[in-house]
Parts: C-alpha cells; sequence; structure tokens
C-alpha cells in the first residue's frame, strides 16, 4: 500500500505536490482465484408459488449443501441441509405458511452460493 498526501495547512497559499518516480523491488505476487470444482444450475416453478415451490438444481458433483428462504425483512423462513447428488436434484416447499410477498432462496455448498427470486401469492 502507497500512501501519498498533499495539504494546505494555511489558507490562501497554493499546493503543489508531485511524484516523479516510483518504483517497488522485490514482490511476491500471491494473488490467487479459488479454483471453483462445483457448478450448480438452478430453477424454481412456479413462480409465483401458491402451495408448492418447486426447485429443480443441476449440480457438477456430489456435495454437503444447504438451502434457505429468506423474507424481504431477512428472517429464515425455510431451511435445509442435505447431502446432495452430482446429476439433477428435486426439492418441493409446503408454501402454505409462508405470508404473500418477496423471498431469496438460497443454495448454498462448498463456497459457492446461487440466489433465485421467489414470488409467494396466495389465491
Amino acid at each position: 500500500m502507497l500512501r501519498y498526501v498533499a495539504d494546505d495547512a494555511n489558507s490562501g497559499s497554493i499546493v503543489e505536490a508531485a511524484i516523479d518516480d516510483i518504483e517497488i523491488l522485490d514482490i511476491e505476487s500471491n494473488v490467487s482465484v479459488q479454483d471453483l470444482r462445483v457448478n450448480i444450475s438452478a430453477g424454481i416453478y412456479p413462480n409465483p408459488a401458491n402451495s408448492i415451490v418447486s426447485l429443480d438444481f443441476h449440480l457438477s458433483s456430489s456435495v454437503n449443501g444447504s438451502l434457505e428462504i429468506i423474507g424481504s425483512l431477512g428472517q429464515v423462513v425455510y431451511s435445509q441441509n442435505a447431502q446432495w447428488s452430482a446429476g439433477s436434484n428435486h426439492i418441493s416447499i409446503d408454501t402454505r405458511n409462508f405470508a404473500n410477498g418477496i423471498y431469496r432462496v438460497l443454495l448454498r455448498s462448498e463456497g459457492i452460493q446461487t440466489i433465485l427470486p421467489l414470488s409467494v401469492l396466495h389465491d
């Protein structure tokens, strides 16, 4: 990190500041990006949901994961931890006790997260 400050301590004066040359020698480059071994693609239907919502998602490998449905005020209204298999997965969730509104569906596994919007609208 480099910080350079030019400041006018007295009113009525002119501040001039310049940097002519900066050289950084012998620095290690430890910048990397975590290798994501799990890919997830997901869909939710029907949306808006009335009584049941279905969540279908596909994983590139088996993982331990979690599913949360979060309301607009940040409250968790549904939570599930599970071992999901590689390939297609399906979860059905009863939404009859959810209030009408907008929710976020969070699928998490091994450092990745997918967020899907969900609307609940009862007849």
